[in-house]
């Protein structure tokens, strides 16, 4: 997928998401590996507030207020078959739109829930009992204020307004015989 010129591989973070990415430093990565992002994760929560996204997702739009926006290809959380939403595959041609309304018990709870149901044998539909999710090949995500923006884990930008669109076939990937 290509986001604002930049060419995005895996996910595009948007407000506190990208805080995170962009907050663990390399040093703290290489030292504490994923619990860096831990650590900054808790640091960053004093200064969380949510803001009113406005996503329109192949011409359809929809406002929701939230602390975060995911824009991905993988959903995957980095460990295999373990993603935010059961059920998503990075071949569909779609991207999918993650928004995140805030931090409290139950939504941390059900994305605990959305992560341990896409290993569980039960088949879901990507949508099936997960709210503020959305799938579509051309997203762009507006912000009143001006948001932390992070592609892949580095640092994007700090903006209003950014469109994602996908990519068809743009990666040619050489794997070995056998």
């Amino acid at each position: 997928a290509k986001m604002d010129q930049t060419t995005l591989l895996l996910r595009a973070g948007i407000g506190y998401e990208a805080e995170i990415s962009v907050g663990a430093t390399r040093d703290a990565k290489s030292r504490y590996g994923r619990a860096a992002y831990f650590v900054t994760a808790w640091r960053k929560l004093r200064r969380l507030r949510p803001t009113r996204y406005h996503l329109t997702i192949d011409g359809q739009e929809y406002v929701r207020r939230g602390v975060t926006c995911l824009i991905c290809n993988s959903t995957n959380i980095g460990l295999p078959n373990l993603n935010l939403i059961p059920e998503t595959d990075i071949n569909d041609g779609k991207l999918d739109v993650i928004l995140i309304p805030n931090l409290n018990l139950p939504q941390l709870l059900n994305g605990a829930w959305n992560v341990l149901r896409s290993v569980l044998p039960i088949k879901k539909a990507p949508d099936d009992g997960v709210p503020n999710h959305w799938q579509g090949q051309r997203v762009t995500v507006e912000t009143r204020t001006p948001q932390r923006m992070a592609i892949d884990g580095e640092p994007h930008k700090r903006g209003k307004r950014t469109t994602a669109v996908v990519l068809p076939s743009a990666l040619t990937i050489a794997v070995p015989r056998g």
